[in-house]
């Protein structure tokens, strides 16, 4: 399976990508995992590489060499882009924020559901001290590689 990872965060890049691994292992299939750590550069990788599935980061600063704050919403503007190009990447939010510029994750959840209905498959939210996020990523997982 064939993965596009848009994060800008180190450490949660690392607990991902150490999951991804031993999930790998355990279900004994190769996940091909593609890094990029901005808006940009994850557009730009979408619209070069076919991807099986997408895990984006919600925050995102606009350039690789972006020192400035983040985009709160980067990785909306990237679904938006999507939707706007036919791009039907089945993507899930990968995010440790619960709440965006005053909206709650639950209920952009809902609105992305409506929205990106053809490829938004859901959110994953991640805690560096509880181990729930890993269940929720092994389940849509485990629901890609079956579809």
């Amino acid at each position: 399976m064939k993965l596009l990872i848009v994060e800008d965060d180190l450490n949660k890049l690392k607990n991902l990508t150490l999951f991804l691994d031993m999930y790998g292992e355990e279900k004994d299939i190769k996940l091909d995992c593609t890094i990029k750590n901005s808006y940009q550069s994850g557009l730009e990788c979408i619209l070069s590489e076919a991807f099986d599935l997408l895990l984006l980061d919600m925050s995102l600063p606009n350039f690789d060499t972006d020192d400035e704050n983040p985009l709160a919403k980067g990785g909306e503007l990237i679904l938006y882009e999507m939707d706007v190009m036919g791009i039907t990447l089945k993507t899930v939010i990968f995010t440790q924020h619960d709440d965006f510029e005053g909206e709650s994750l639950e209920s952009i959840h809902k609105d992305y559901k409506d929205k990106f209905s053809s490829f938004y498959i859901g959110y994953v939210f991640y805690n560096a001290i509880e181990s729930n996020w890993k269940r929720e990523l092994e389940i849509i997982l485990d629901g890609v590689m079956h579809d």
